[in-house]
């Protein structure tokens, strides 16, 4: 008998693209339960490559077209998990979620990458998710807890290297790294990241406010969050003043604002090193010298 090549994915039917993905994905199950996890993720992709066209099914074969995806993007997951392709992982996880958003086996599995990426807020309310979804998973419940437990000593350790950039600085408060969330500001804890309070159901009270002396800048304006300002008046770090940026944030440890500058960082200033702009009319700002008197 002479040998007749496959049908190519064009030439198919309907029917014959459904059985064929099934094909595929019973393939990659089979080469992931010996553990040949790059094999069996190739088998995954042609299995959602053969129905990804859900439009060119009709409505009776769609549901069991994307069901089938479905299937073959979590196995996906589960390989790219074991090869540690975080990113990949949670690509296919996103995928199945969006038609299953309350998948728990995709919502356990994004949250694994997020825990193998280092994104541990992501991670701890994926598996809280999934709780919700699977009261009873044991591996959810070690995850998260893993999740919360990583995210407290992250804020820990950027709690204490902020707190020695900031040793010194007198009137001003950079933060240790440029770009790096304002939330790793010394002010806050790590019990106070949104993540973990949410996943332990904790009740957090409100931030302190500031004072209404604390609310006025130099010029006799009222500082609040996305106020447009100016740093004046600076001592520690003169090459700052006359910079403009926006008010972000009262941090309450400090007694400073955070300022978000235009040139990319961000700093804890004091109310008498700001200008709300524009100034207030007829306002003249301080001019401070530094260093020994010039000799005559």
């Amino acid at each position: 008998k002479e040998f007749e090549p496959a049908k190519d994915l064009y030439s198919m039917s309907q029917e014959e693209k459904l059985q064929f993905a099934s094909a595929r994905k019973d393939a990659g199950s089979a080469l992931f339960r010996q553990k040949r996890w790059q094999m069996a993720m190739k088998s995954y992709s042609q299995a959602v490559q053969t129905v990804s066209h859900l439009e060119g099914f009709s409505e009776p074969l769609r549901a069991k077209a994307q069901l089938l995806s479905n299937q073959a993007e979590l196995n996906k997951a589960a390989c790219a998990l074991h090869l540690q392709e975080w990113k990949l992982a949670r690509v296919s996880c996103d995928l199945v979620l969006k038609d299953q958003p309350g998948n728990a086996k995709a919502l356990f599995r994004r949250g694994s990458a997020a825990l193998g990426l280092g994104d541990f807020a992501a991670a701890a309310a994926d598996m809280k998710k999934c709780l919700e979804v699977d009261p009873t998973s044991a591996e959810a419940k070690r995850s998260l807890r893993e999740a919360l437990e990583s995210q407290k000593r992250e804020d820990s350790k950027s709690k204490g290297v902020f707190a020695k950039m900031c040793q010194g600085l007198g009137d001003l408060r950079a933060e240790p790294v440029e770009g790096a969330p304002v939330e790793d500001c010394e002010a806050e804890s790590a019990e106070a990241t949104p993540a973990v309070a949410a996943a332990e159901n904790l009740q957090l009270p409100l931030p302190p406010m500031p004072e209404a002396a604390e609310m006025i800048s130099l010029d006799g304006q009222t500082i609040e969050p996305g106020k447009w300002v100016r740093t004046e008046g600076l001592v520690a770090r003169v090459d700052l003043n006359g910079l403009e940026g926006e008010v972000v944030d009262w941090d309450a440890a400090e007694r400073r604002w955070k300022v978000a500058l235009t040139t990319e960082q961000r700093i804890c200033a004091k109310p008498k090193n700001l200008v709300v702009l524009p100034p207030a009319p007829g306002f003249v700002p301080p001019r401070v010298k530094f260093g020994p008197a010039t000799p005559q």
